[in-house]
């Protein structure tokens, strides 16, 4: 049976149980029975001539057959119950106004991944509020009203409908308390206005601040520069730039989002993390830069000289303490990742420098195996296991990844993304939190396929059990080699690198 057909049967059900429901009730009235009910969900605009043909026709039904339809008004409803609840496990309730795929009309091609989107024409009669993804110089925290802060804003044309996708940081409480407008070409008149549609993020571990997204529709403003955001309908506020919107297939193919980095890690292992990512498949990394030390700072100057990164500033505001927020803002910073991923890549992992997604089979790249499996999905999620490196192992290497190959049982909780950017709404931490449209699902990938390898001291929660260990060689089997040499040659040309922007400063 169809979809069609199938909600076609549905809603006759539906139609017979309300002359059921008619017909009790009329009874229930004219023989003075203990229960007086309503009928049941009429429709408001049949009319009155049909219902009193059907009123007929049930004045004439007998018993028995009463009895047959309230019968089969409950296996429909029961049926209408299990249909709910699928519909509840697909999609999140909270969210649904702003991310509801408009009604597809006859012969209306859909947006596919890695094809090009519609040419959009962004008009700017008044100044010019454009900036590419990769432009972030002037990235901050935008305070546009007490502690609600702007840090982003991205011209989001994947839908029919298009949007101004706002990444926000504000307190739990003011989400209820306080409106978003969006102004457009409030130069010297405002020209339209539009309220913003809000969207907590999901992971936002109730903390006293949180990530949350503000959409603005587009499709009443036909100038969307200059751009401004306040909490008064009526004032412009402040200025944000936009960032441009996919109009072409992504630059590349894979790479990655580091979440905020802070603290001193030696410079061999953010090396290391770039040069086995690369081995991997990672053409391109994005790295938030929330307090890193001088020696960090400089390897990642090397790596935007060779084009393979753009470093993002992530100063929280003063008054955002790490203790009121999760993890340095990391949820925000994984979803402004998303949004300025859309243009650059056809697939985004999310993790950290001592994570790496490490296929099992003969496979050596994610080139290898994963686009063929994207499908009707959004994305791919990884099963995680610890390299603990306080085990011994027998390989001797300054590479952390080629000396540490034993290894915890997977875990199941402790796991990190792949996506296709233009097919999600919201990433989460260890899942895809909301896919763009319904029908892309996320993907588990299984561990004898390719799985996440962890470098760190295993953890012993969630039931994870570090005392069973198993040997794992895949990395300096199957990357040994060619992983020394590049990462050779990166601390080579770092040296160099180095002694060049001293002699320069």
């Amino acid at each position: 049976m169809t979809k069609r057909s199938f909600f076609r049967s549905v809603s006759f059900n539906r139609f017979v149980l309300l002359l059921c429901g008619l017909y009790i009730s009329m009874v229930f009235v004219f023989h003075n029975q203990l229960y007086r009910g309503t009928t049941a969900n009429v429709e408001e605009r049949r009319p009155t001539s049909e219902n009193l043909v059907r009123k007929d026709v049930i004045l004439n039904t007998s018993v028995e057959g009463l009895k047959d339809w309230v019968k089969h008004y409950n296996n429909v409803k029961d049926l209408a119950r299990k249909i709910s609840k699928l519909e509840t496990e697909v999609a999140h309730i909270r969210g649904e106004l702003i991310i509801q795929q408009p009604i597809q009309h006859a012969g209306k091609k859909k947006v596919d991944q890695g094809k090009p989107l519609p040419k959009v024409v962004l008009n700017s009669t008044i100044g010019y509020c454009f900036k590419e993804p990769t432009d972030v110089k002037d990235n901050k925290f935008q305070e546009i009203s007490p502690d609600v802060f702007v840090y982003s804003a991205y011209f989001d044309n994947r839908k029919s409908e298009h949007f101004i996708r706002l990444i926000v940081l504000m307190p739990k409480d003011k989400i209820k308390k306080i409106s978003l407008f969006c102004h457009f070409r409030s130069g010297t008149q405002t020209y339209a206005v539009e309220k913003a549609i809000p969207y907590e993020m999901c992971e936002n571990h109730n903390k006293q601040y949180g990530g949350h997204i503000f959409s603005c529709k587009t499709s009443n403003v036909q100038d969307l520069c200059p751009f401004s955001v306040s909490t008064d309908s009526s004032e412009p506020g402040t200025r944000i730039s936009i960032i441009k919107g996919p109009q072409s297939p992504p630059r590349h193919q894979f790479g990655i989002c580091i979440p905020p980095l802070f603290g001193n890690l030696k410079q061999e292992i953010l090396i290391e993390f770039v040069e086995l990512s690369r081995i991997l498949g990672a053409e391109y990394f994005y790295f938030y830069n929330h307090n890193i030390s001088p020696d960090m700072k400089m390897v990642l100057d090397y790596y935007q000289t060779k084009n393979l990164t753009t470093v993002i500033p992530w100063m929280l505001p003063d008054r955002v303490a790490d203790k009121l927020i999760w993890y340095h803002g990391q949820l925000l910073a994984h979803n402004d990742c998303l949004y300025r991923s859309i243009t650059m890549l056809s697939f985004l992992a999310i993790h950290d420098v001592d994570e790496f997604i490490v296929p099992h089979t003969s496979a050596k790249t994610w080139q290898e195996f994963l686009p063929p499996l994207l499908g009707n999905h959004c994305g791919f999620t990884f099963k995680s296991s610890f390299f603990d490196p306080s085990l011994s192992t027998p390989y001797v290497s300054p590479l952390l990844t080629m000396a540490k190959t034993v290894r915890s049982p997977m875990s199941n909780v402790r796991k990190k993304v792949m996506v296709s950017p233009r097919r999600v709404f919201e990433v989460g931490i260890h899942h895809i939190s909301k896919q763009n449209e319904e029908q892309w699902t996320p993907l588990e990938i299984k561990s004898d396929l390719a799985f996440l390898h962890h470098y760190r001291k295993c953890i012993g929660n969630y039931g994870m059990k570090c005392q069973k260990t198993v040997v794992d060689e895949t990395v300096p089997f199957k990357y040994g080699a060619v992983l020394e040499k590049s990462f050779n040659l990166a601390i080579k040309e770092l040296k160099q690198f180095e002694q060049q922007t001293r002699s320069l400063s």
